[in-house]
């Protein structure tokens, strides 16, 4: 990986004709668990700030090992806090 100045939007395109990035999974992921473990515990105030915490570390791991580019780690985050907010826990 290593060259940084590409981003989700603008990146190289690789010898297949296809962009090479892609929003981060394990972003998705702990974001989408990180938002149910906020909503279902909110009466202690400590477990949005370790959960969310916790999601952003995960995150952010992917951006240190190069698996992933800043934006790849935002937008899987995003999708993942979206996910779980509209979709997990809508009101039935």
């Amino acid at each position: 990986m290593g060259n940084f100045s590409d981003t989700f939007f603008e990146s190289h395109v690789s010898p297949a004709g296809i962009n090479t990035s892609f929003p981060s999974g394990h972003a998705a992921a702990a974001f989408a668990v990180a938002t149910v473990f906020a909503h279902r515990y909110r009466q202690h105030r400590w477990v949005p700030w370790v959960a969310y915490g916790v999601a952003g570390a995960i995150s952010f791991s992917r951006v240190t090992t190069q698996a992933h580019f800043p934006s790849d780690a935002f937008l899987g985050a995003a999708l993942g806090f979206t996910i779980a907010k509209f979709d997990v826990l809508r009101p039935r």
